[in-house]
């Protein structure tokens, strides 16, 4: 599947990303980089990620095959809103937002009837940002979720599909309200826990901590280092699941800190044991990632 013109709104670790996956596999002609800071598009330019630079106030290209929204999820609404009359009505449009609900929502009542908008969430990006951390292999034998609803264009569907497995991706169909609930548990938690091990040692009162920290830590709390202004927006997006799944992480951690209080080593090992199973089955983080 070859695209005569791929155009990404949003040119950052993802968007540069899927640039230079396009261009490495030959799958588009022209690959156009959209946003608002032009210094930005040109080192977007100079890595190869795009062939084309566009500002967002600019005359965008009439022929667009694809239109990728990469921008964080809080702005991917309003830029569409802004920017919709320059869209034809037979582009695609995608987006790789990591909360589903309320963008797809906004999305589709931006459009109208007889939109061909279909929601994408590859799972991959690293706590790094900017174009110059982008990887063309980056979304290889990685899950990318696609969220349609009845709503849904088929032929955008499956032409969406096809545009992230041509990129090496596993597709994956989920509801968006589906998405939501998991990725609220496997990723948003994991992020917010992470960030919670950091702020309960940074704020010890000396720093003899930072002598004592190994490895596990640091496995631990690596995801922490993300950008917090995007994570902000992920937890305003997503708010009720991820609400909920922290009331089911701070059951779990009241739950253990009773067997210890109450030295019940059975529970504590049975707690540890279904831990240390689960975590066994999901592999090494290498086979996480095939």
């Amino acid at each position: 599947m070859v695209f005569e013109r791929v155009a990404i709104l949003g040119v950052g670790l993802l968007g540069g990303s899927v640039g230079l996956a396009l261009r490495s596999r030959e799958l588009a002609r022209y690959v156009t980089g959209i946003g608002r800071n032009r210094t930005r598009l040109e080192r977007a330019l100079e890595c190869n990620a795009v062939t084309e630079i566009f500002l967002l106030d600019e005359k965008w290209p009439e022929e667009i095959s694809l239109l990728i929204l990469a921008a964080p999820v809080e702005q991917i609404g309003n830029l569409l809103k802004e920017q919709s009359s320059k869209v034809g009505k037979d582009t695609i449009i995608t987006d790789v937002g990591s909360t589903k609900s309320r963008l797809v929502s906004t999305c589709q009542r931006i459009l109208g009837s007889g939109h061909r908008f279909v929601g994408s969430h590859p799972i991959a990006g690293s706590h790094q940002t900017g174009v110059e951390h982008a990887d063309a292999d980056l979304f290889v034998n990685r899950t990318c979720v696609v969220t349609p609803t009845q709503e849904t264009d088929l032929e955008a569907k499956q032409m969406v599909s096809r545009f992230w497995e041509s990129l090496g991706a596993n597709v994956m169909e989920l509801s968006p309200e589906e998405h939501d609930y998991l990725v609220a548990r496997t990723s948003h938690l994991p992020h917010l826990a992470a960030a919670t091990l950091c702020s309960i040692v940074a704020r010890l009162p000396h720093d003899r901590a930072r002598k004592v920290i190994g490895s596990g830590f640091q496995d631990a709390t690596r995801i922490a280092a993300g950008e917090s202004g995007l994570w902000a927006e992920i937890c305003q997006h997503n708010q009720e699941e991820i609400s909920s799944a922290l009331d089911g992480f701070i059951r779990e951690l009241q739950n253990i800190k009773e067997a210890i209080g109450k030295e019940d080593l059975t529970g504590i090992v049975q707690f540890l044991e279904e831990a240390r199973k689960y975590r066994t089955q999901l592999g090494s983080d290498a086979d996480l990632e095939a």
